[in-house]
């Protein structure tokens, strides 16, 4: 009996890649797109579902969704409290970051820092650093040093030590 071999195309070729189990490729779910579709995008607010689109359309998807389109403004607004209201959880332990060792005062590195940023001695009154952010900020904001980059790389810096002192100070006092 011939026992002849079963293939499929040129017979060179044989049973080429038989070996192989298949794969299951996600197509793009932009109609009419034979690319892959690698990457996730939200079909709603409301639902865990997810749009599978190549990169391309991936990011012409996300550039013009909106996650409160939709919802009335109402809707939109309670959404936008539940969410800080949880963030807040989480905001409240935000002073036991760590930030290195802490002088006689309670600050840390960062904070010290911060105050030298700001050219005053270290103080929990929070209307007192208030007050020579303001000093400062007159001093080196962009507009009255229209050209000058240091003046707005250290008009950055004063913002950045304002609001890591006032963030901390917040929450001591809430404690």
């Amino acid at each position: 009996m011939n026992k002849a071999k079963k293939t499929w195309g040129f017979p060179k070729w044989g049973d080429y890649g038989s070996d192989r189990d298949t794969t299951s490729v996600r197509l793009c779910d932009y109609h009419g797109c034979e690319k892959r579709g690698e990457h996730p995008a939200p079909k709603s607010a409301y639902t865990e579902d997810k749009w599978w689109f190549c990169e391309e359309h991936a990011g012409e998807y996300n550039k013009n969704w909106n996650f409160f389109d939709g919802m009335k403004d109402a809707e939109a607004k309670a959404y936008a409290k539940r969410e800080q209201q949880k963030d807040a959880g989480f905001k409240a332990s935000d002073h036991w970051a760590w930030g290195g060792a802490v002088d006689e005062m309670g600050f840390n590195k960062l904070e010290q820092e911060a105050f030298a940023e700001l050219e005053m001695e270290p103080t929990r009154e929070l209307a007192d650093i208030k007050k020579q952010y303001r000093v400062m900020a007159k001093k080196y904001h962009p507009d009255l040093n229209k050209g000058k980059a240091k003046a707005e790389e250290k008009f950055q810096r004063l913002s950045f030590a304002y609001e890591a002192l006032r963030g901390r100070l917040e929450a001591f006092t809430k404690s």
